[in-house]
């Protein structure tokens, strides 16, 4: 596929600018790339692009392709016209080209394509989201004749329906390379017919994103005024209505947690003597994750001891940040990856625990735990379990180093598209 290092490149990427962990990949994919292939120009499909600085990557923004980010039926239909409108503005290039010695498609100019949309491809639930992206990738391969591959940001299976097998066989098998974060991604793909040598094991991209320096987190320090008179506590809460766990479908259900949080963040104070930052990591409109944090604020006693982050920050300074923290206690999954990378102990409340242990699993930290939700079946049961793993934590006498991919995974990605 890939000869050499000058190469053009084109990433298509639903993230959300406002969701600090899609934003993290995005940087990490581009991280990736430009050591992977230096010199290479990074096109992306995205309208971030415009603001987005990486060092050490030339990224320029895509004008023609249309990327969906929320795929539902009327955005969908619309997505789908535009690139039928893409299918014949290409084809049409092509035929112009027949008639002069030099070809102007500019669909044509690109050797690689990374088709990273991040959505789950698996059961019901997600099921039109997932023939959504099947077709979209379909139609991708009929614009572009470049090799596409599909980034290790997909969630795959399980599979339960049995046409949904049959088109996801189809459009995977028209790719040329599959990379999935986990193995039990890779399980699913083979129980569909989908060959091993087309899959292959990568590391999430966020952890090829590399922390701030330390004087910009003294900075941040500055900026936010945080205690340094005592060790710091990160927390990451989730702006939730209600826990995903059957028994816990409470119509209070948010109300519950919020009050364990702030009990939870008051027990750390009085009794740990810590002080914790409240770290909104998701600020989309609507599901703002700073609202979560000013509603546990509000029901926090030791409030002087408790700092919400109130500036706007990229990824790679949230990291720096965790990295001068005694522990993170995130109910999101990368801020999770964060502390991992970084060495700082961790508790990770996670909805879909088996493959947040497949992505931190290879690793092998000592000094943190993975938490099922689907295991707490009470908001009580929530506050036991965060101040057990807490008691846990400490009695580690020495952390965990910090950890970055191994550099032999950028020349086995470069040997394996050649």
């Amino acid at each position: 596929m890939l000869q050499d290092s000058h190469k053009k490149i084109l990433i298509l990427f639903s993230a959300r600018a406002k969701n600090l962990g899609d934003l993290a990949i995005l940087i990490g994919y581009i991280r990736f790339l430009s050591d992977a292939f230096p010199m290479s120009e990074i096109t992306l499909a995205h309208s971030i692009a415009e603001n987005l600085i990486v060092p050490g990557a030339f990224i320029r923004k895509h004008p023609f392709i249309p990327i969906n980010k929320a795929p539902r039926l009327v955005v969908a239909f619309g997505s789908f016209m535009a690139l039928i409108y893409h299918i014949i503005r290409c084809f049409c290039y092509d035929f112009l080209g027949l008639f002069s010695r030099q070809s102007n498609n500019p669909y044509r100019k690109y050797d690689l394509i990374i088709n990273a949309h991040g959505s789950s491809i698996k059961g019901e639930r997600e099921l039109f989201d997932g023939i959504y992206q099947a077709i979209h990738t379909l139609f991708l391969k009929l614009i572009f004749k470049a090799p596409i591959i599909i980034g290790p940001t997909t969630v795959v299976g399980p599979f339960k329906s049995r046409m949904y097998k049959l088109v996801i066989k189809l459009v995977y098998s028209k790719v040329s390379v599959i990379f999935v974060r986990e193995d039990i991604s890779k399980r699913y793909l083979k129980e569909i017919g989908i060959p091993d040598d087309k899959v292959h094991f990568i590391h999430d991209m966020s952890f090829w994103l590399t922390s701030c320096s330390p004087d910009r987190v003294k900075e941040i320090f500055e900026i936010e005024n945080l205690p340094r008179d005592r060790s710091l506590v990160a927390v990451i809460p989730n702006y939730m209505y209600r826990w995903p766990n059957k028994n816990f479908r409470l119509r209070d259900g948010y109300k519950l947690y919020i009050e364990n949080m702030a009990k939870f963040i008051d027990w750390l104070i009085q009794t740990k003597h810590y002080a914790v930052l409240l770290i909104p990591f998701q600020l989309l409109e609507g599901k703002e994750d700073e609202k979560t944090c000013q509603d546990i604020m509000e029901l926090v006693g030791n409030k002087d001891l408790v700092t919400i982050i109130k500036g706007k920050y990229l990824p790679q300074e949230i990291k720096g940040l965790l990295a001068l923290c005694e522990m993170v206690v995130s109910c999101r999954l990368h801020p999770g990856l964060f502390a991992v990378s970084v060495g700082t102990p961790f508790i990770i409340m996670a909805m879909d625990p088996q493959r947040a242990v497949g992505i931190i699993g290879k690793i092998g930290r000592k000094c943190g735990f993975i938490v099922s939700v689907e295991d707490i079946t009470n908001s009580q049961e929530l506050l036991i379990l965060l101040k057990e793993k807490v008691c846990a934590i400490e009695l580690c006498k020495k952390h965990d180093m910090p950890w970055s991919p191994p550099k032999n995974e950028i020349q086995s990605f470069r040997l394996l598209l050649k």
